[in-house]
């Protein structure tokens, strides 16, 4: 019988949606700091490539750390407030700073504020796995987050939206993204009431974290097709998924001249399209399987950018826009299960489960295509001559950021269904690999 009740399944959803919230101010922290504060592309750029490396090394230590303390709720519990404390200091940044001063006091904030968060939701994805020890669970907390995330994702979405393309004052955005920080902190404050370090009590075993671990893997990554092909797939696609809200941004303000609602429409009925895709997938990867479920999304998706290079009308836009979240929406849905996958494949392989080393590894994967695709965009922005100070851009700029925004997704997320296309685990593999695991489980 389950340890888990409803309320505490929703309060460990609730917990991971929190964070989100306190951290709204990273999805649009590019455009933040060179419209708002007009801090140079290039110097951005800078602080996000070396935030690539560092994240490597985060995510290693990281991962050990959380075996070795082994005390998830009391890491979960120290890393809140930090979290809470990092966001709001890059509110404090000044444009008036020189501009040398702005990127030493970036990066610093920046590093300091990447290892809390990856060590909380490292801290996080353990206390999920451990305390839910049965499918069903886990299942049920994964659907509690997908709901309860459009509360941040709404946040994440407009905020930036209507602050950035609406003429606001630079007091005003960092006030709606201090209050995002509060409320974030609050929501995290009640779901801690349910976090219990009891529930996960003899359930730890199978997260052990060791250097020589995390070394095998990799080099088990490096032999092995599946595993390489996943991770490549992860870098490029997760990649591009993260960053889609900030050129967005971008295309809707400078290009498509949106402002207000106009500006957030697109994005709006982006999120319908997630909410309905959410469950299909589902369904579709129950009949067809994650690899194949996942090309025919991302093909769509890629289809709809090309669309956005030469789209001139706003409600075509619009349209491709909202279409274009169906491989995202694929993605994020099919992603965990298609690790699992994976997770179970290693052990049928080496004969050990390592689920938290390979978490471990998936993090810093998702880690670095998040920031090379932040870095390249930045210093196309930097080449296009991107301008965040004044109200509109040289014709050229236009055509520039039309060309950055749309081709950037279709040549990477190309390579990703061709990458996706090679992954020799199709549905009948998956199946079979889910057989095999819960023999040799029930035969232990």
């Amino acid at each position: 019988m389950s340890k888990l009740r409803r309320i505490d399944k929703i309060m460990i959803a609730l917990l991971g949606i929190s964070v989100a919230l306190m951290s709204a101010i990273d999805v649009g922290l590019m455009k933040y700091f060179t419209d708002v504060l007009g801090v140079s592309p290039a110097i951005f750029a800078k602080v996000m490539s070396i935030l690539a490396i560092v994240t490597i090394f985060n995510n290693v230590f990281s991962g050990i750390l959380t075996d070795k303390l082994n005390q998830y709720t009391r890491v979960i519990k120290i890393a809140i407030p930090l979290i809470a404390f990092f966001a709001t200091s890059l509110l404090f940044i000044q444009s008036g700073w020189n501009q040398t001063v702005i990127f030493l006091v970036l990066l610093s904030i920046m590093l300091m504020y990447d290892f809390v968060k990856i060590m909380f939701m490292m801290n996080y994805m353990a206390y999920i796995l451990n305390a839910a020890t049965e499918t069903k669970d886990r299942a049920e907390i994964a659907a509690y987050r997908n709901y309860l995330g459009f509360i941040p994702a709404g946040v994440n979405s407009l905020v930036p939206i209507l602050m950035f393309t609406g003429g606001f004052e630079k007091q005003t955005i960092t006030l709606v993204f201090f209050l995002c920080v509060v409320v974030g902190f609050v929501l995290a404050l009640i779901s801690l009431s349910r976090i219990r370090q009891d529930l996960i009590q003899g359930n730890e075993k199978e997260e052990h974290i060791t250097f020589q671990d995390m070394f095998l893997t990799v080099k088990g990554v490096a032999r092995s097709r599946s595993f390489s092909f996943y991770f490549i797939m992860i870098i490029i696609v997760n990649g591009v998924a993260s960053v889609y809200y900030n050129m967005y941004m971008y295309y809707m303000e400078n290009v498509m001249n949106a402002q207000n609602l106009y500006a957030a429409l697109p994005d709006i009925l982006g999120a319908v399209v997630q909410f309905i895709i959410f469950g299909a997938a589902v369904k579709v990867v129950d009949k067809i399987g994650s690899r194949d479920t996942l090309r025919g999304g991302l093909i769509i998706t890629i289809l709809c950018y090309a669309g956005l290079i030469f789209a001139e009308n706003y409600f075509v836009v619009t349209a491709l826009y909202a279409l274009s979240m169906i491989g995202f929406a694929v993605f994020w849905t099919i992603q965990v299960p298609l690790l699992g996958t994976i997770i179970d494949l290693d052990e049928l392989e080496t004969g050990k489960r390592k689920s938290g080393t390979i978490l471990a590894l998936n993090s810093i994967v998702m880690g670095v295509g998040l920031n090379i695709m932040v870095a390249l965009f930045s210093f196309m922005l930097e080449v296009i001559k991107y301008d965040g100070s004044v109200t509109v851009q040289t014709a050229e700029t236009v055509l520039g950021l039309r060309l950055t925004i749309g081709l950037i997704p279709v040549i990477f997320l190309s390579i990703g269904v061709v990458i996706i296309t090679l992954l020799p685990i199709n549905h009948a593999r998956e199946k079979e690999i889910e057989k095999l695991v819960m023999e040799k489980h029930e035969e232990e």
